[in-house]
């Protein structure tokens, strides 16, 4: 499992960092605009019950967003998710090898319930490193959308200006 999985997380971590880039512009530049809004509704001066609902709502989603960027750059960060895959994929191998220990006969240490511990350890820290995998593959197929978008946009973009027109009129129409 392990040397099927380290090539692939590698690469495709690798690959996407210029969608983390995109993802941390557009991250920070919808900070940028809720606390503008959020400014600009603290200096008006007819503060209302109305205004101050708005104003802590306002405030709850800009941490329910800063939070929700955190965990989508967190869940790209290549250094971080291969630290926290294989650590759980290590714990479950070591769990493995631990119960295979146990069950030596010239150690005399078998326990039955010990053992039955020790598989199902290791089976809970396989799922949960399956579902670390789980979220940084949706977490790239997102990206890769938002890479996508960004490319349509400047696509689109740039069919505008090159298709503008000069300003001038052609000859005879005038």
């Amino acid at each position: 499992m392990i040397s099927f999985v380290a090539p692939i997380m590698l690469f495709l971590l690798s690959i996407f960092s210029h969608g983390i880039v995109i993802v941390q512009k557009r991250a920070d530049e919808e900070m940028r605009q809720i606390r503008t809004l959020l400014a600009i509704h603290l200096t008006s001066r007819n503060q209302t019950i109305d205004g101050n609902v708005a104003i802590a709502k306002s405030y709850k989603d800009l941490n329910k967003n800063e939070k929700l960027n955190k965990k989508k750059l967190n869940l790209l960060n290549p250094k971080r998710q291969i630290i926290r895959t294989f650590a759980f994929l290590f714990l479950s191998l070591g769990l493995i090898m631990a119960d295979m220990l146990i069950k030596e006969r010239a150690w005399k240490l078998y326990n039955h319930w010990l053992s039955v511990s020790l598989l199902l350890a290791s089976f809970i820290s396989l799922g949960y490193s399956m579902i670390i995998l789980w979220q940084v593959g949706w977490e790239i197929i997102d990206t890769k959308r938002i890479i996508a978008e960004e490319e349509e946009a400047e696509k689109i973009n740039s069919e505008v200006t090159t298709n503008a027109p000069s300003g001038r009129t052609p000859r005879g129409t005038m």
